[in-house]
């Protein structure tokens, strides 16, 4: 947030939009925050952090997740991909674009966002790889995964 030419009128609107989406979305506002400070901390600027946070709480009650958690992805990714996503533009489009392909891949590779998140430490540095694309990141991903989930069910 260095650099935000007002910081409490920021502030004030990171404020507002927590208790808004807390009602909406029955997630405590101190989570959504917390949500909001995974993307600034990951090097986002707050209008990105802001669009990241809204999708993040939004996107874990869809998916029954942690929304903390669900930041942290969705930045990780959002670093790493977010260039590359041409479908859509604009910090709130692209986060909404990455958790929708992440919800949808969800259930066919029989993941949950704790698995997807400590998979991520490991296998983050592929979506570097020249022209790889978001699609393309998951469905690796996925297969990268279907080892640990199935371990749970042995």
């Amino acid at each position: 947030l260095i650099g935000t030419p007002n910081l409490a009128s920021l502030m004030d609107d990171v404020k507002e939009s927590a208790i808004s989406l807390s009602k909406e979305s029955g997630v405590a506002v101190q989570e959504i925050v917390k949500s909001f400070r995974m993307f600034v901390t990951a090097g986002l600027d707050a209008t990105t952090s802001l669009a990241g946070m809204n999708t993040a709480v939004r996107g874990s009650v869809a998916t029954m997740g942690d929304s903390v958690e669900t930041a942290r992805i969705l930045a990780d990714i959002y670093n790493v991909m977010g260039d590359r996503i041409t479908e859509v533009s604009g910090a709130q489009d692209k986060m909404n674009f990455i958790m929708n392909t992440m919800a949808t891949l969800m259930p066919t590779n029989v993941f949950t966002i704790q698995e997807m998140s400590e998979g991520l430490k490991n296998f983050a540095a592929v979506g570097n790889a020249p022209l790889f694309l978001l699609q393309t990141f998951f469905h690796f991903f996925g297969i990268f995964l279907k080892p640990v989930s199935q371990k749970k069910g042995s």
